[in-house]
């Protein structure tokens, strides 16, 4: 647009307004830029868009935009505001550039602030695996393996085996309150056993005793049976033939023995079945 005017070396009132109002335009987005941009960035814009491109270039628009409509423009060159609207553009790209420079090495840290934020949280995740697997090992060792060593113990004595080793627990804890009950479950077994096995002793020894007295009992009852038969024979035997003694043919003298005999024996034979009986 700006360029025609040059060319035909007149603006008309329509294409200064045109121009006034893309100026007007531009000079918001300066501002816009201003408000969000950083001070650095600010600082960056600042430093290239000045000097004599910004100046001749900043002339040439007043020019079209000061100057009565459809009047000379001083005859300039189209040449020349081509030369110093590229001028121009050149600084903004270099703006432009700086800006996309900057873009780029904030967007690097903020990757090696996330790389390092990244390796941060692995090497937390590693350590609070590293104190888990240490707290499981603490817990497994504190009350897991009590526990496991107590139930094969309770395992143990349930099949009759009392030499077993308990989970030493000192303390109140719940472990060593039920590692002191597991011991004293094993001790009362263990006296228990002992008191079982000397019952039985005792028992086998009254056995013995009793057969050994069935047994004197059946000796003497053979002695006893045996003696009866062995010494009452004889003596009625010599009652007997005593009495038939007597029925013979016997003088005083002869009677008067015969018959001390009977007597001796019948007293001798009333001794023994006393004694017998």
């Amino acid at each position: 647009l700006a360029a025609r005017h040059f060319h035909a070396d007149r603006a008309d009132a329509a294409g200064k307004r045109k121009i006034a109002a893309l100026m007007a335009e531009q000079e918001t987005f300066q501002h816009l830029f201003r408000f969000y941009a950083t001070l650095e960035e600010v600082a960056l814009r600042d430093r290239i868009i000045r000097g004599p491109a910004i100046l001749n270039s900043n002339r040439l628009v007043n020019t079209l935009i000061l100057t009565p409509a459809d009047t000379s423009l001083g005859h300039v060159p189209v040449s020349e505001w081509f030369d110093a609207a590229t001028a121009r553009i050149d600084l903004y790209k270099q703006v432009e550039d700086g800006l996309a420079q900057r873009l780029v090495d904030r967007a690097g840290q903020v990757r090696a602030a996330a790389n390092r934020a990244f390796w941060a949280v692995v090497a937390v995740m590693t350590l609070v695996l590293a104190l888990a697997v240490m707290v499981g090992g603490m817990l497994i060792r504190g009350l897991i393996r009590p526990i496991v060593l107590l139930s094969g113990a309770m395992n143990q004595l349930a099949r009759g085996n009392r030499d077993i080793l308990l989970p030493e627990e000192g303390g109140k804890s719940e472990i060593g309150e039920l590692s002191r009950a597991v011991g004293v479950f094993r001790d009362s077994l263990i006296e228990r056993d002992t008191l079982t096995n000397t019952l039985m002793d005792e028992r086998e020894a009254l056995g013995r005793a009793r057969d050994a007295a069935e047994a004197a009992n059946q000796a003497k009852s053979d002695f006893l049976a045996n003696m009866s038969h062995e010494i009452r024979t004889p003596m009625n035997g010599v009652l007997g033939m005593t009495c038939l003694l007597l029925e013979t043919p016997l003088n005083d003298e002869q009677r008067k023995f015969a018959e001390i005999v009977r007597e001796s024996g019948e007293s001798l034979l009333d001794i023994v079945n006393d004694i017998l009986e």
